[in-house]
């Protein structure tokens, strides 16, 4: 209560003419309330405002330490202080509503971020297992090919090993040189191509002509 502003003389006067004691006539009344007045606004001071609407019960308890600690060389024992409502200004209510919708946002955005950071490592991820996959598709292909290159070259490396032995039995059993038997069979060939061309020329009648 506040007996600061002139109400002390209105009700005194009331009390006087209802019979009573004036509240002027106990003035240590007036210093008592004023040293709990002004260790609530002290204790009230020291928190913030967020605690007088999330956290009432322990506000209540550390202003009623306060006010007992002021009242107490008094002779006043405090049993209790009750914070029952928290009234601010209009103003400080609209502040109140943006910090809140401030948080709000600020934990929304770390939600976002959190969510975006896990799809990232989801990609990351698919990403990466598509790389082994190309890559071990790539090597399966270029062994295919080196193997095959490899077959290639071990079927031609046997048919030039049966050639060989195949002249060398044949010069053998003519018992003639590689050199003469190579050079007949290119003579024989060429000969037996200028046969083929006489054959395909055709006389005015368009019948094949015979050997010239």
């Amino acid at each position: 209560e506040d007996c600061t502003d002139g109400s002390d003389e209105a009700a005194g006067a009331e009390a006087e003419a209802a019979g009573g004691d004036s509240p002027l006539l106990r003035p240590a009344e007036r210093v008592m309330r004023q040293a709990a007045r002004s260790a609530a606004l002290t204790s009230f001071a020291s928190h913030p405002l967020h605690a007088f609407f999330g956290d009432k019960a322990a506000v209540s308890e550390e202003v009623r330490l306060a006010v007992a600690q002021a009242l107490g060389s008094y002779g006043v024992l405090v049993e209790a202080v009750q914070l029952v409502a928290v009234e601010v200004p209009p103003s400080v209510d609209q502040m109140l509503m943006e910090a809140a919708v401030t948080r709000l946002r600020i934990e929304l955005t770390k939600r976002y971020k959190a969510m975006w950071a896990a799809a990232l490592l989801i990609r990351t991820m698919v990403a990466e297992q598509n790389r082994r996959a190309t890559v071990a598709a790539a090597r399966g292909a270029a062994a295919a090919v080196s193997e095959g290159a490899k077959a290639r070259a071990v079927r031609t490396g046997q048919t030039v090993r049966a050639e060989l032995e195949a002249l060398t039995n044949l010069t053998g059993s003519l018992r003639t040189s590689a050199v003469e038997l190579l050079s007949y069979r290119w003579l024989d060939g060429l000969a037996a191509a200028k046969r083929g061309r006489a054959m395909l020329v055709r006389s005015g009648g368009g019948g094949a002509a015979g050997p010239g």
